[in-house]
């Protein structure tokens, strides 16, 4: 019979995972706004959100506001 491992079994056996900083919302886009991310994530081998989530740091970037990694920083270790 197999169980699923505890959390203390979990833990000590795997590496810890960052945690990515996101929120899944639901959008209406325009087809042909649409079809051309489509295209763009198929093209570069992505998924649309990763399309998406680009153009909007880019925008924002040259806009004057960067937006910060939705990875955080890794703790300094010495």
């Amino acid at each position: 019979i197999w169980t699923k491992p505890t959390k203390a079994v979990e833990a000590a056996g795997s590496m810890p995972r960052k945690k990515k900083l996101k929120r899944a919302t639901g959008v209406i886009l325009d087809v042909h706004v649409f079809d051309y991310v489509s295209e763009l994530a198929e093209r570069d081998e992505r998924d649309r959100s990763y399309c998406i989530n680009r153009i909007i740091r880019d925008y924002a970037e040259q806009n004057g506001t960067p937006l910060p990694s939705p990875y955080p920083a890794d703790p300094v270790t010495s």
